[in-house]
C-alpha cells in the first residue's frame, strides 16, 4: 500500500473513521476524497492538526480535482496517541471552508533512534513569510524605478526653459511613483482577499443541550355520522325439528297456522272458541 485513502464529507457530518499512522514516520501520504464538495479553481488547501500535548501543525496540502493529499512530516505525528485535525480550503474573495474533525490514531514507535522531539510546525505561515520576502525585493525594485524616474524627471525639469515644461515632467515622475505604490498595494490586497493572513479556526465548541419537546396539538373535530343504509329483506324461517312429545307452531306466508310434531308422535289437539285458540291436554 503506497497511500492511505479515505472518503470524507465536508457539507454534512458523517461517521469519522480513524486514520492509523506510526509515530515519527512520514513516508505514506494520506489521500482524502471529498465526496460532497467541489474544490474551486485557484483555492489553497491546508491541514491543521492538534497533538495530544496541545502543540500544533499547520501545513499546506496538494490537491487534484476533489482529492486532497496530505504529505505527513516528522512533526505531524511526533507524538503517539489520538489527535484531531481539520482540512481548510481557502478560496478567492476570502471564502473559507473547514471540514469536520478528522481523527488520527498514532501508534507508538519503540525505536529510540527514530524519536523526534515534538514542537509546533507552521508550514503555511513559513510559506507566507517566504512569499512576503520574495515580494519585498519586487516592491523595492519598483520603488527604485520610481525614484530613478523621479530623479530623471527632476533633471529634465532643471533643463526645461519654461515652468510649463517642468510641471509636465514632474507629473510624469509622480505617475511613475504612484505606479510603484499601486504594485505594493495590490500585492497586499491580493493576500488579504485570499485569506493568507487568516489564522487557523479554533476547535468547535460543545453542543448545547436539547430543547424540551413542543406540546401536542389539539384534536381535530369528529366527522359527521353517515346516513343509515336501507333495511335488508327478512331471512328465511329456520327449520325446526321437534322431538317426541313436543311440537312447534309456525305461520306460512298465506297466514295459515301449522303445528309441527315428531314423526310417529301424537298430533296435538286445539279448540277455537270465539277467536281464541286453546290447546287441549289429555284428560281435559
Amino acid at each position: 500500500m503506497d497511500k492511505i485513502t479515505l472518503q470524507i464529507f465536508v457539507a454534512s457530518k458523517s461517521i469519522s473513521y480513524p486514520i492509523n499512522y506510526v509515530q515519527g514516520t512520514n513516508t505514506i501520504p494520506i489521500e482524502l476524497i471529498l465526496a460532497d464538495y467541489n474544490i474551486p479553481s485557484g483555492a489553497e488547501v491546508r491541514v491543521y492538526i492538534k497533538k495530544p500535548s496541545g502543540k500544533e501543525v499547520y501545513n499546506n496540502c496538494t490537491y487534484s480535482g476533489n482529492v486532497v493529499t496530505i504529505q505527513p512530516t516528522l512533526q505531524m505525528f511526533a507524538e503517539s496517541g489520538r489527535q484531531v485535525g481539520q482540512i481548510q480550503i481557502v478560496g478567492t474573495g476570502g471564502r473559507i471552508l473547514v471540514s469536520f474533525l478528522l481523527i488520527f490514531d498514532v501508534e507508538k514507535n519503540i525505536i529510540s533512534d527514530s524519536a523526534v522531539e515534538s514542537s509546533d510546525e507552521y508550514g503555511v505561515l513559513d510559506a507566507l513569510i517566504m512569499e512576503a520576502r520574495e515580494s519585498i525585493p519586487r516592491a523595492t525594485a519598483a520603488a527604485g524605478r520610481a525614484e530613478t524616474a523621479a530623479t530623471a524627471a527632476e533633471t529634465q525639469a532643471d533643463r526645461a526653459k519654461t515652468a510649463a515644461d517642468k510641471a509636465e515632467i514632474n507629473a510624469a515622475a509622480a505617475e511613475s511613483a504612484t505606479e510603484a505604490t499601486t504594485l505594493v498595494k495590490n500585492e497586499i490586497e491580493r493576500k488579504l482577499a485570499a485569506g493568507e493572513f487568516t489564522g487557523a479556526q479554533g476547535p468547535q465548541g460543545e453542543k448545547g443541550e436539547k430543547g424540551e419537546p413542543g406540546k401536542d396539538g389539539s384534536q381535530g373535530l369528529q366527522g359527521q355520522k353517515g346516513d343509515t343504509g336501507p333495511q335488508g329483506p327478512p331471512g328465511e324461517s329456520g327449520v325446526v325439528t321437534p322431538v317426541n312429545a313436543f311440537f312447534t307452531m309456525s305461520v306460512d306466508q298465506e297466514g295459515n297456522l301449522w303445528s309441527n310434531y315428531a314423526d310417529g308422535g301424537t298430533a296435538p289437539k286445539f279448540e277455537l272458541d270465539n277467536g281464541t285458540l286453546y290447546f287441549v291436554t289429555e284428560g281435559a
